[in-house]
């Protein structure tokens, strides 16, 4: 790990079978939206998203409490314990992760422009990104890339990144041919006081984050 580019890379943090075992619960899911017994149902339900790019093709869920879920909390948990201890000003900031949304990029599919986290008001409790690595991808497929730091991560079942959310870490996740990828993914939040900032911003029940601030 490099101690000055601030991205965590931890690896068999979680094992194989576990993996499986989400994938498995992701494809015996995701393509039944309306049906009541998804495992996959939250309050943001499902999202397949189509931005109008030519390589925008991939299928998100927000996971619903459930052992797999539990798991993968507590490894995200367990990862930034260790973030902490390698990047010790982390430990000033106070987040929690509660949130997991299991992502499925098909062959020549998925999302590939450059992106940071946080881009408006809407995302600005996230402090940090992380990514939890579901499958194998043959190598020279599928590298998450961080643009200014000059890194390619290649994707192995169990490895978990952790990075920060803002503009000095934009990145992308690049092309799969051979084979499906699979990520479980999610942010570290911003504890915060809600009564005090109900006082300046708005608040999207729907979206359950404060969208922009109040007009006088």
């Amino acid at each position: 790990m490099k101690h000055n580019d601030f991205i965590g890379h931890y690896e068999n943090v979680m094992d194989v079978d576990a993996c499986d075992a989400v994938i498995s619960l992701f494809d015996s899911n995701w393509q039944y939206p309306d049906d009541p017994n998804n495992k996959l149902r939250t309050g943001q339900g499902n999202t397949e998203t189509e931005r109008g790019h030519l390589n925008r093709h991939d299928y998100q869920w927000y996971l619903d409490p459930s052992p797999s879920f539990d798991l993968i909390v507590r490894t995200v948990e367990y990862c930034w314990e260790q973030y902490k201890q390698t990047f010790w000003v982390s430990n000033y900031v106070h987040i929690n992760f509660d949130e997991v949304k299991l992502q499925k990029t098909f062959p020549r599919g998925g999302f590939h422009d450059w992106h940071c986290e946080i881009t408006d008001l809407g995302a600005v409790d996230r402090c940090v990104a992380w990514m939890l690595y579901l499958n194998d991808i043959p190598e020279g497929e599928g590298e998450t890339e961080f643009l200014w730091q000059g890194r390619r991560v290649q994707p192995k079942a169990g490895t978990m990144l952790i990075w920060p959310a803002f503009y000095t870490h934009v990145h992308r996740g690049n092309t799969v041919y051979s084979k499906s990828k699979y990520i479980a993914t999610g942010w570290g939040n911003y504890f915060c006081n809600d009564s005090q900032l109900e006082d300046y911003f708005e608040h999207d029940d729907n979206l359950k984050l404060f969208t922009d601030r109040k007009r006088d």
